[in-house]
Formats: structure tokens, C-alpha cells, sequence
């Protein structure tokens, strides 16, 4: 059985990965984004500050300050909503140990890319045929 904290940091390894990012300490926004996505969560799921850094990788005025501040940036922080809500189902669940919300939330994904699936199907489809077409055009001519 792994420990709380390594679940933890397998469930914020999954949660870079799905924002497609290798975490690091820049202050590029989308890592920005990231970590007070992180330290909101796990301080809506009852973490202390002190235990907050320690995986933010952050002081704790840092931590502070992305909880002070998240409300307003759900406003006006473009991508910092999809950001939160992706950190929610992913280490929220893990937080919680209810993979409920992880489990709706990849399900849209995997509905989501049958769409896009299907969608390219049915686009190759008709590029077969139109090709299949010209071809035979093409025979009747020459």
C-alpha cells in the first residue's frame, strides 16, 4: 500500500502531465497557473501551509498569497479556471481518496477525443472517396 504522500505526489506527476508541462520553479505563468491551483486545493482539502510548501516547493507567504487571491483570478486569469478545475479532479480525488472526479473528468476526455476520433474518420472517408473518384477521372480520360 503506498503511503498518503507518495499517492500525493503521484497525483500532481498526473495532473503536470495532463496540463502538458514538465513542472519547474519559473515564473512562467502557466507554472504559476499550476501551483496556486496546487495550493488551493490542497487547502480547501484541509492542508496547513507548512504541509502546502512542502509540495508547492514554495514559502509559505507564497501559499498565502495564491489562497488569498484565487477568487479573483477565477475571474480574470485566463486558463487559471480550466487550470484549478484539472488540479481539482486530479489531486482533489487523490486528497479525498474518492477517484470519482477523476474518473468523470477522464471520462470527458476519452469522450471528447472519440470525437475527434470519429470526426477524422469520417474526414479520411470522404478523402478516400473523393480521391477513388479522381482517380477513376482520371482512368476515363487518359
Amino acid at each position: 500500500m503506498k503511503e498518503p504522500r507518495q499517492e500525493i505526489e503521484d497525483a500532481i506527476r498526473i495532473y503536470y502531465k495532463e496540463l502538458g508541462f514538465r513542472r519547474d520553479n519559473s515564473r512562467l505563468s502557466h507554472q504559476t497557473q499550476a501551483r496556486m491551483a496546487l495550493s488551493n486545493v490542497m487547502r480547501e482539502h484541509g492542508m496547513k501551509y507548512e504541509e502546502i510548501k512542502a509540495y508547492v516547493k514554495r514559502d509559505h507567504s507564497t501559499i498565502i498569497y495564491h489562497c488569498k487571491h484565487h477568487e479573483s483570478e477565477m475571474k480574470t486569469w485566463m486558463g487559471y479556471r480550466k487550470t484549478y478545475e484539472t488540479c481539482l479532479a486530479i489531486v482533489g480525488a487523490a486528497l479525498t481518496g474518492d477517484l470519482s472526479e477523476t474518473i468523470e473528468f477522464l471520462q470527458a476526455k476519452q469522450d471528447k477525443i472519440q470525437k475527434q476520433i470519429d470526426q477524422y474518420l469520417k474526414k479520411k472517408e470522404e478523402n478516400d472517396s473523393r480521391i477513388k473518384e479522381l482517380a477513376e477521372d482520371s482512368a476515363e480520360i487518359g
